[in-house]
């Protein structure tokens, strides 16, 4: 009994994991547990390979894991231009500018290495000593991307997972803290003309749907979820129990409600 409750678990588990860590053809999964990193790997590629699906290009920070994958299935850890070093746990990038004449063209090539961009590149001539300039000064500023790294994991092991809070930052804020990263989102401002007061209102409702999407997605509880605003107009607005609100104001402060429980 107890090897069939094991096994109906580590099933349930890998049913989870199926449902919830693939993007598109993409898995990507995180766990506490070098057994369970090992184990999923094994019962994930064996539960795919039923429904002909064969999970291959495997990376993994830890080199135990790596290791119970076979060689052939194993992959250089790149995407696109982000690299990421599995001694350290970081990610970091690679900057290759190729060293072309300096034209429209070869600028063009130099961008779409990095960018890959989709389009047509613009005619071949020679171009101006303040292009010139101004295109020197981008790739030495380029090359510096190489030096700048960001740990990968979210939830350091030498962090008290116990008590974990989620903060939202939908404008500015000058007080320090301890923290990581875990999504920015810009969003450009409407082609018509907005007050200040629309924008920052605008920007709560995105930070209220940001919070929502990241409490959902995240396999962790939060100990606290805190939103931050310096716009006093906004907060007003909603601590204001009255309906008596434009419809603009009142459909963000109905949606930041609904969000933010």
């Amino acid at each position: 009994m107890a090897s069939r409750e094991v096994l109906l678990r580590i099933r349930w588990e890998i049913f989870r994991v199926v449902d919830k860590s693939f993007n598109v053809d993409e898995y990507v999964a995180s766990t506490d547990s070098v057994h369970d990193a090992v184990t999923w790997a094994e019962q994930l590629g064996s539960v795919l390979k039923k429904g002909d699906f064969r999970l291959y290009k495997w990376i993994s920070n830890c080199l135990q894991v790596t290791e119970s994958i076979p060689l052939e299935e194993r992959v250089d850890a790149r995407m696109l231009m982000l690299f990421q070093n599995t001694m350290h746990d970081f990610f970091t990038s690679s900057v290759n500018m190729p060293e072309r004449t300096i034209t429209r063209r070869g600028i063009h090539e130099g961008i779409a290495s990095f960018y890959d961009p989709r389009g047509l590149s613009a005619v071949d001539v020679q171009i101006t000593e303040n292009e010139r300039t101004f295109w020197f000064a981008f790739l030495e500023h380029m090359r510096k991307v190489e030096n700048i790294s960001f740990p990968r994991c979210m939830l350091a092991p030498d962090m008290d997972h116990s008590l974990i809070e989620l903060h939202i930052l939908c404008y500015v804020s000058d007080e320090k803290a301890c923290c990581r990263l875990v999504l920015a989102k810009p969003r450009v401002a409407p082609l018509e003309v907005q007050t200040i007061p629309r924008l920052e209102l605008t920007a709560v409702v995105l930070a209220a749907g940001i919070g929502s999407q990241l409490q959902t997605e995240l396999d962790r509880e939060f100990a606290e979820v805190v939103f931050w605003t310096d716009s006093a107009i906004v907060l007003n607005h909603i601590r204001n129990k009255s309906s008596q609100l434009k419809t603009f104001v009142a459909n963000g402060v109905s949606t930041i409600r609904s969000l933010i429980k």
